[in-house]
């Protein structure tokens, strides 16, 4: 596969390809779309697909793969879509993420990832879709994610995040989609999400250690 340094696509996507990442993918300068979803894929991500400089869409979803996300993911500034979902890749989430400036959609749902989301998130303003659920992960929602103006969707779900919700998502106009389900938030609903008029979906069920009364601002959220 390394002799192909000429190829812009590759989209091997629900076979049953078995076996690992071949590391010649950093032999292919040229390739902007790479989608090895639906597979059977085992192993690391190998580091080497930060040599992937004009990438725009990674999906490596639904395969089985382990390790962890290497650093090197931030030399990819021209991704686009970035989907590591329903493998069992671990570890903490770099901070170098933050460097994905023109990133429109992270989705790790579904893995074993650990830690607490990334303070960098807040240089993605071009994000659209995020879903870290069905993780590991703890921690605390880092104030900033209030300034992603461009976020539509956010999937918080079934890990162990604790503290308040940021009431800074109030901020956010787009948002359509926002689910905290069963984790270990405290606090009550900010008053602040009243001002989210796009939102459609509303999840903070089975986080036992909330509390407070439902805010009165939620009766302006015609669409939810």
């Amino acid at each position: 596969i390394g002799r192909l340094t000429n190829l812009e696509m590759f989209l091997v996507h629900d076979n049953q390809i078995d076996g690992n990442i071949p590391t010649q993918v950093a032999q292919m300068p040229l390739l902007e779309h790479l989608d090895l979803s639906s597979n059977n894929l085992v192993g690391n991500i190998p580091r080497e697909v930060g040599y992937l400089q004009r990438v725009y869409q990674l999906d490596l979803s639904s395969n089985q793969l382990t390790g962890s996300l290497p650093t090197d993911i931030g030399l990819c500034t021209e991704l686009r879509r970035l989907v590591f979902a329903t493998n069992q890749v671990g570890g903490d989430i770099p901070s170098e993420i933050g460097l994905l400036s023109n990133v429109h959609e992270l989705s790790f749902f579904d893995n074993k990832f650990e830690g607490s989301v990334p303070s960098t998130i807040e240089n993605l303003q071009d994000l659209a879709m995020l879903s870290f659920s069905l993780n590991k992960m703890t921690g605390s929602i880092p104030s900033a994610i209030g300034t992603l103006t461009s976020l539509r969707e956010m999937g918080l779900a079934l890990n162990s995040f604790t503290g308040d919700i940021p009431s800074e998502i109030g901020s956010l106009q787009a948002l359509q989609w926002a689910d905290f389900y069963a984790n270990k938030f405290t606090g009550s609903i900010a008053s602040e999400f009243g001002n989210c008029q796009q939102l459609k979906r509303l999840d903070v069920s089975e986080n036992a250690r909330m509390r407070g009364t439902i805010p009165w601002e939620l009766g302006n959220l015609l669409n939810l």
